[in-house]
């Protein structure tokens, strides 16, 4: 389609960046930080809905109590950074801050 020669591809943005730092000490636990971080991109193929780029943050946490349980928590998205995901015509925006706790229950024979 002539229409569409040179134009860029819809939900594809140009650049996309992700940086993890992690931290582990078995008597201490587990830390990571995560950043990712996207260019502005187009929700159409004729490229005429535009959606921002934008950077976002992601924590986790977890501590084992025993060799077979552990605690976490885990906050995605923690400076609560708008991210539009879609704009057909409506806007729709990707899911906000989100914080889980839990625990985690490890079965089966040990190696």
């Amino acid at each position: 389609i002539p229409a569409l020669v040179g134009l860029r591809l819809p939900q594809v943005p140009a650049n996309q960046a992700t940086l993890e730092a992690r931290y582990s000490r078995p008597k201490i636990g587990v830390f990571s930080m995560q950043m990712r971080s996207s260019t502005g991109q187009f929700d159409d193929d004729l490229n005429q809905l535009y959606l921002r780029g934008y950077t976002a943050f992601y924590a986790f946490a977890s501590h084992d109590i025993s060799r077979r349980v552990s605690i976490y928590a885990a906050g995605e998205n923690i400076f609560n950074t708008r991210i539009e995901a879609g704009l057909t015509p409506v806007l729709t925006l990707a899911q906000p801050r989100t914080v889980r706790f839990g625990i985690r229950l490890r079965f089966g024979r040990e190696e």
